[in-house]
């Protein structure tokens, strides 16, 4: 239904109905579930003829936001002076699937990861390695509803400070 999203889907009565208009459409209501963890989600739109007004269409659209994508596995690569576990702790809402994990959840939501990147480096700044970068990371389909995120990184020297 359109009052979910009412400012980000413009179908106004009277407007052209195009092509573009469709797949603009669509595009957003894709972006909206992706946002929320459901990157299967399946948008159908049928031009259905109006009887009462002539040159005229309705237009039905149908969402199948379809399963919440989870974290199957989260691979960091190049950190030898800070351990997985304390890097994985440092990344607050990009978490793996566990069975022992029940209340937190495991879904893939692109902003809160792009955040967890962050948060992961602010670790390493804490820590003293202040030169520490992602060099690469990947977010790939393991199935079809299940990611792989792999990390590689550059931890670089660590610095003491001086205590005057």
């Amino acid at each position: 239904s359109q009052s979910r999203y009412p400012d980000k889907v413009k179908l106004v009565s009277g407007k052209v109905v195009t092509d573009n208009l469709l797949m603009s459409t669509t595009s957003i209501i894709k972006e909206f579930y992706f946002d929320k963890g459901h990157s299967n989600c399946k948008v159908i739109i049928k031009e259905i003829p109006d009887s009462t007004v002539p040159n005229s269409v309705n237009l039905k659209i149908t969402i199948q936001k379809g399963k919440k994508v989870k974290i199957k596995f989260i691979e960091i690569d190049g950190n030898s002076k800070v351990a997985d576990k304390k890097l994985k702790k440092a990344m607050k809402d990009t978490k793996e699937i566990k069975w022992w994990r029940v209340w937190a959840a495991s879904k893939y939501l692109e902003k809160k990861y792009q955040d967890d990147k962050e948060k992961l480096l602010a670790k390493y700044a804490t820590l003293g390695y202040r030169d520490a970068r992602i060099i690469s990371d990947s977010v790939f389909k393991v199935d079809e509803n299940k990611m792989g995120i792999k990390i590689k990184l550059f931890e670089g020297s660590k610095y003491y400070g001086k205590i005057s």
